[in-house]
């Protein structure tokens, strides 16, 4: 139970308490056993005539207070019978699929308090004094229902026993909806002065949200979208028009943003509580998620002291404590309680976000209907059920299409069978059935390796020759479909705890649910593409078009907000994310524009076949750039490989210069280490080589001397493929420019958030160079934003470092903004 499932009802003053909710805590018992004055019944009972089934909720006020907070018990009792001795007999009932030996009510102690509850709310409705309590357990072979009478008196007593148990989440509700409401309220912007912009979004977002629509904002780097669209948001908390808001992101990096936002809002409304969901993996203290939580100490009951605790009870309890812990629920915080109570880390931030406003997390928490939370969104998506009104801020929105489509597509290979396929084969596992799936399986993938058998060439990979070939069809084949769904089942029981080869078989099963999930999903928007080269073989079920599921997605919402600082084209945007039905706003940057200088220094080819020989002249023109004034500045790259060539060429000319270059797979320690060298005061200049649409080119903020150009080498095209070639083909057919939203379009995106680095705040200036001869065409110098120009062309090296040159000599008299002594926004 958690403060969602209890109401503050503003007319009645009273918080508002459900039967079954309140019946939860039973298993918040200090002792082994069934909760007190629960232990006896008087055998088991038969059928009488129903009286009534009570199907408008009762609500009745709790005589006594919960440390201050005044409670109304709302009942919704499934049936109330005429017993054999004329009493009425209030019923809970539950489903089992076997019924045990032995019924008792301590089987499930919530079962036993809801009935309690219910008939508490039903003495207190007519006045009777007496009432039996009835209890069924429903199973495949029978049912069995135990009785037993009691008192209005004991009814109280015990239905007392659970409010007080409760009392922590039933405060908190109170709380929620008198001293925090009078705090949201009082709010006020946490910024000295509103930016230019900055007054429209808020006002755009606050009628989105009270309206319950959608809005998508392109907002320039500085006007501060993180705290337009929190705080009116959170003024929308007061006005009854939103209950929670989820900060949606696509890195942690910006999650933390909203964190320090919601941490400066807090000062003047600290029972404001906000958390933010990391993954499991970065929570787990016993790395028992890589195992799937099998036989984790933090999860199962435990005896302390001699004294049975319970999951259920240490859970609560640590909820309860966190819910005091503060308005900001760090990772610190929840982990250390977590390790008092020995519970999941992981799982106590999710119980937390049950009491909180606002609650940050990735993208995935609401558009992968995996991971999605099922406690917030499975009642709105079975059966359209909203208690409460949630508002979706969904920042840099430009990642969600392709996040989207990574969610719902996958991929699986024969190879992905060679290690079971090993076990049998060794004798190491024994299994007719999984050899059978297994052996269907192979025979499938091998009718899918036939398919391609009319596109076979041969071409060169890394010096070698092989015989290549493909095929495609809009939907996944059905014979492999259905016996990779054989194997899956028959693979499953040897991932449970125990099992010897647990892990070669997680790998499996893992495989094969992420396909057979995407299978599951798909629809004209998907395709299947097989691609063989040589022996090998893989199968695809690939998300072309992401916008119905992000449409479908957020219509969970009650109102929701995608904002970036590139949104461009429009177009594309709207088109991707199935926004057809929603308002679009575009804001002019508030940064003057003589603070960026963006060049584009077309005379080299930085083609794949032309890197090799242009990459002595991409050097050059890096140094000339660096060379035009001293200081800090990142180069992006299409690639690894070609960043390293360059590297070399660079370092050959300029050797003394501080360099810093992005690898595969950083760690965050030494993210932060490549990031501090930028902010560090002891280099006054450094070179930083990096990859673009990577890590480091969204996402982070280096303001004043930390960052004063970027150059970015290449057109920002991804490297032409299979599934981009099918992307254009549906595209084509949809919107005629299949090229532009394969292709053209997301390389701009990436190109335009690289050159987003440089301006972070009033008092920056910087320069974004642009080397590429692809870039001087008329065509794609339209898609630069309106923020960038006048945009400059530089045909040579001299002209280049002249162009800078004159740049920089302006800021020498003084043509500059002064720096604003307040606190940055983000």
């Amino acid at each position: 139970m958690g403060v969602s499932t209890v109401k503050y009802d503003r007319s009645a003053d009273a918080v508002i308490v459900r039967s079954d909710k309140l019946a939860l805590f039973a298993y918040r018992r200090p002792e082994r056993g069934a909760p007190d004055g629960y232990e006896t019944f008087d055998g088991y009972a038969k059928e009488g005539d129903e009286i009534s089934a009570r199907d408008a909720a009762t609500r009745v006020p709790f005589p006594d207070d919960a440390d201050g907070a005044r409670v109304i018990v709302e009942s919704r009792a499934e049936a109330v019978y005429s017993s054999a001795d004329g009493l009425p007999a209030v019923c809970a009932s539950k489903a089992v699929r076997k019924l045990p030996s032995r019924i008792s009510p301590s089987a499930d102690p919530s079962l036993l308090a809801r009935a309690v509850v219910d008939a508490y709310a039903y003495c207190r409705d007519t006045g009777i004094t007496d009432v039996k309590v009835r209890i069924t357990f429903d199973g495949g072979d029978g049912s069995a229902s135990l009785e037993k009478t009691f008192t209005a008196e004991e009814l109280l007593s015990l239905t007392g026993t659970l409010v007080r148990r409760a009392a922590p989440f039933i405060q908190l509700a109170w709380e929620k909806g008198t001293v925090r409401a009078e705090e949201l309220s009082a709010l006020r912007f946490p910024y000295e002065g509103i930016r230019q912009g900055q007054r429209d979004l808020m006002t755009e977002t606050m009628k989105t949200i009270r309206l319950g629509k959608k809005l998508l904002v392109c907002a320039p780097t500085g006007i501060g979208k993180t705290v337009s669209v929190l705080y009116p948001a959170l003024k929308s908390i007061a006005g009854g028009y939103c209950d929670k808001v989820f900060y949606l992101t696509a890195k942690n990096v910006t999650g933390k943003a909203a964190l320090d936002c919601m941490e400066l809002q807090s000062k003047s409304a600290p029972h404001v509580r906000t958390v933010m969901i990391e993954a499991k993996e970065k929570l787990c203290s016993t790395g028992g998620y890589s195992e799937g939580c099998f036989g984790c100490a933090m999860t199962g009951d435990v005896y302390e002291n001699g004294v049975f605790v319970p999951y259920a009870r240490r859970e609560s309890e640590a909820a309860a404590e966190a819910a005091e812990a503060g308005p900001i629920l760090t990772r610190e915080t929840l982990t250390a309680i977590a390790k008092k109570y020995r519970v999941c880390p992981y799982e106590l931030s999710l119980d937390v976000s049950l009491f909180c406003e606002v609650v940050i997390c990735d993208y995935n928490y609401v558009y992968d209907r995996k991971v999605s939370f099922r406690r917030y969104f499975a009642a709105r998506e079975r059966d359209g059920e909203r208690d409460e009104k949630y508002v979706f801020l969904i920042d840099e929105a430009h990642n969600l299409p392709d996040r989207v489509r990574s969610m719902y597509s996958a991929s699986v290979s024969p190879d992905d069978l060679a290690e079971t396929a090993s076990l049998l084969k060794s004798g190491a596992v024994t299994d007719d059935s999984l050899l059978s799936a297994l052996s269907n399986a192979a025979s499938a993938f091998s009718d899918v390796r036939d398919a391609c058998r009319d596109t076979l060439s041969v071409r060169e990979t890394e010096g070698e020759e092989r015989l290549t070939g493909y095929y495609t069809s809009r939907e996944f084949p059905p014979v492999l479909a259905s016996a990779l769904s054989s194997l899956l089942g028959a693979a499953l029981p040897f991932t449970r705890k125990g099992s010897e080869h647990r892990e070669t078989f997680k790998r499996l099963t893992d495989r094969l649910s992420a396909v057979l999930y995407a299978v599951e999903e798909s629809d004209d928007r998907f395709r299947f593409l097989a691609e063989r080269e040589g022996d090998g073989l893989t199968c695809s079920m690939m998300c072309l078009d992401p916008s119905e599921i992000i449409s479908r997605r957020t219509a969970l919402s009650d109102g929701a907000v995608m904002f970036s600082a590139t949104l461009s084209p429009r177009e594309y945007f709207t088109g991707v994310m199935g926004f057809d039905d929603g308002s679009v706003l575009e804001l002019d940057s508030p940064f003057d524009r003589e603070n960026l200088s963006v060049t584009v220094f077309d005379a080299v080819s930085t083609r794949l076949t032309d890197r090799e020989k242009t990459a002595s002249a991409v050097a050059e023109a890096i140094d000339r750039t660096v060379n035009a004034k001293r200081g800090k500045y990142i180069v992006y790259f299409p690639s690894y490989e070609y960043m390293k060539t360059v590297c070399r060429e660079y370092l050959k000319l300029k050797p003394e210069q501080p360099a810093v270059m992005q690898k595969r797979s950083m760690t965050k320690s030494e993210r932060a280490r490549f990031l501090s060298i930028f902010s560090s005061r002891e280099y006054d200049a450094v070179t930083g080589f990096s990859v673009l649409g990577g890590m480091f080119s969204e996402g982070i903020d280096l303001t004043g001397d930390s960052l004063i150009g970027v150059i970015i080498v290449g057109a920002g095209l991804s490297g032409i493929s299979s599934h981009l070639n099918m992307m254009s083909e549906y595209y084509q057919n949809k919107y005629e420019q299949g090229y532009e939203f394969a292709y053209l379009f997301p390389a701009m995106n990436k190109i335009q958030q690289a050159v987003g680095r440089v301006i972070r705040t009033e008092s920056d200036r910087g320069v974004a160079v642009l080397i590429d001869h692809r870039l001087g065409d008329p065509g794609a110098a339209s898609l630069f934003p309106e923020s960038w120009q006048p945009v400059k062309r530089a045909t040579d090296a001299d002209e280049l470092t002249a162009v800078l040159r004159a740049f920089w000599e302006r800021e020498k008299t003084g043509e500059k903004t002064e720096k604003i002594d307040k606190p940055a926004q983000k």
